[in-house]
């Protein structure tokens, strides 16, 4: 016989924090500054702000019984996610589960971002929420599959051959994913390399946005420390007024830890007092002696320039312009994603171990 196919888990019903409440229709409620977003068992049907759903949307389209489960993708603080295959049309998605874990304003907080996200921020270098459903006390977001994973993945791979040219790459569709969110007026709060994504087509999203925000009529506001502590920008730490700037500064280390090869701040990694005092008195400094190959002046420049104060950053449309961008003008998508997948490591002795840890396309 087959073995038998594995089933997403269900887990058991826990009580929602506060501003989440559970209908006798079992309808999960979300409310948050007044607006309410509800998920049903077979999911959203409507776009969470009440609007037209965009004419891609898969909005009331996919039925949670025809998804196939398949091999844990990655996990976080709220869950895992599953590679997901619709029974049908056999297109593969991501399934992330999002657990309720305490009665926080920040969980709260976290699942309006999910749900605000389904179906909105529409662009090529930004991964997409598709669907929600809640399902046995536990919230499930149906995401965009990206099977190259994420660029911590990329860099595990490839250790000597992350070239300037590459780099450039990601980059740029980083940059690019940036600028859309910073016409919307989006912070993402959350940038580092286990949130920007790549697949076998060559593309490059940003993921992840439970602690993404919104800037209301002004161009900077205060906003708590959420996020990842060793990529936010020096302003975030002190918790003074801050805006899509503060994304410049992940991103930038972001795609200095892709050319090094690991946490730009390598001295300091470990230490989170230091570090926060060296990022916040602008004394940490880039460990770029760790790279494993010559990096060059133009790639130290555009990173030296994310990491300037927070007035003194670019956009990320006028970093685009930037002349390290330029040495991506020769990269080849298709190419570049099959490098994406393929490691390089010596241990893997030529074996794709890319297309093992991650569920493959056909």
């Amino acid at each position: 016989m087959p073995p038998k196919r594995p089933q997403l888990e269900l887990a058991p019903p826990t009580p929602p924090p506060k501003g989440i409440s559970i209908t006798d229709t079992l309808t999960l409620v979300v409310d948050k500054d007044g607006q309410k977003v509800r998920v049903k068992e077979d999911g959203m049907k409507s776009t969470p702000t009440g609007g037209t759903p965009s004419q891609t949307t898969l909005l009331g389209k996919i039925k949670f019984e025809d998804l196939k489960f398949g091999d844990e993708l990655g996990r976080g603080s709220q869950g895992k996610v599953r590679l997901a295959q619709h029974a049908v049309t056999k297109e593969k998605y991501a399934m992330k589960g999002i657990k309720f874990e305490g009665d926080t304003e920040a969980m709260t907080n976290l699942v309006s971002a999910e749900l605000r996200q389904v179906d909105a921020l529409k662009h090529q270098n930004i991964v997409s929420s598709h669907e929600a459903f809640f399902r046995s006390g536990q919230l499930y977001i149906l995401l965009e599959y990206m099977n190259a994973g994420t660029m911590n993945d990329v860099i595990k791979r490839h250790p000597l051959t992350f070239t300037d040219e590459k780099v450039a790459y990601v980059a740029r569709e980083l940059l690019k994913g940036l600028a859309y969110l910073q016409t919307q007026n989006v912070l993402h709060r959350d940038l580092k390399p286990a949130n920007v994504l790549a697949n076998s087509k060559g593309e490059v999203k940003i993921s992840d946005f439970g602690v993404a925000t919104r800037l209301l009529n002004t161009a900077q506001q205060t906003l708590g420390v959420q996020g990842s502590t060793p990529y936010m920008s020096p302003e975030r730490l002190d918790g003074r007024p801050h805006g899509v700037s503060s994304d410049i500064w992940s991103a930038g280390l972001t795609i200095a830890e892709c050319a090094i090869g690991q946490y730009p701040f390598a001295e300091l990694k470990n230490k989170l007092y230091e570090l926060c005092q060296g990022i916040t008195q602008r004394t940490a400094k880039v460990a770029w002696h760790l790279a494993k190959r010559p990096v060059s002046d133009e790639l130290k420049d555009f990173v030296n320039v994310c990491l300037l104060p927070a007035d003194e950053r670019p956009s990320a449309s006028r970093l685009l312009l930037h002349p390290f961008i330029g040495m991506a003008k020769d990269v080849r998508p298709e190419e570049i994603g099959e490098w994406f997948r393929r490691d390089e490591r010596p241990e893997a002795h030529h074996v794709n171990v890319a297309a093992t840890a991650q569920p493959s396309d056909g």
